[in-house]
């Protein structure tokens, strides 16, 4: 097994931690993540990987693609999938909130869904394969211990699947078991 950690830099920056060299969001493998400035380790999402295959990880940059003028589109952090790319792999849409604050959750939970939603259909506008993957979500807190059941109800995320064929989680640590399935990983924090 593998494992991945997904750090966005933009909420160190306002800290003065970033390590040179390092912005926007980027997956690190777990041996080789880099410490902040003050030598602290930075705080991320964790992405076990189970199955015998790499896999690509995307950081997305802020604005990756230009919205129309009017538009109120917005994107995720990361993505993550199988570097085999088959139909019915799975596809991972990642979006972090840094915030110290426990009920942070309740401000950034629309706004996340949105970056997540924006992020894959803009990739369906442009011809992506989505609807030819398993779309998983991920809405990470990495300073906060928070999980899906208390972000959103079962109606919502039953809403949602049905809507966009997204099944989202919110947590900090989720595992690709195969190349077609993600499930989210439940964990104390420490």
């Amino acid at each position: 097994m593998s494992q991945l950690i997904i750090i966005d830099w933009e909420a160190y920056t306002r800290e003065e931690l970033t390590p040179i060299g390092c912005e926007g969001c980027c997956a690190y493998s777990t041996s080789e993540q880099p410490t902040l400035s003050d030598g602290s380790v930075a705080e991320g999402v964790k992405v076990d990987i189970r199955f015998d295959s790499n896999v690509i990880s995307l950081g997305l940059k802020f604005k990756a693609w230009k919205a129309e003028k009017d538009s109120t589109s917005k994107q995720c952090d990361a993505i993550v999938f199988p570097a085999t790319d088959e139909k019915n792999d799975a596809v991972l849409f990642i979006e972090t909130k840094y915030s110290k604050k426990n009920e942070a959750w309740k401000d950034y939970k629309i706004k996340a869904l949105k970056q997540i939603t924006d992020t894959v259909n803009e990739l369906r506008a442009r011809g992506c394969p989505v609807d030819e993957r398993n779309v998983y979500g991920l809405i990470s807190f990495p300073l906060l211990n928070v999980v899906s059941a208390s972000v959103f109800s079962p109606p919502e995320l039953q809403a949602l699947y049905i809507k966009s064929r997204i099944v989202l989680y919110t947590g900090n640590h989720v595992a690709f078991i195969s190349q077609q399935s993600v499930n989210l990983e439940l964990q104390n924090k420490s």
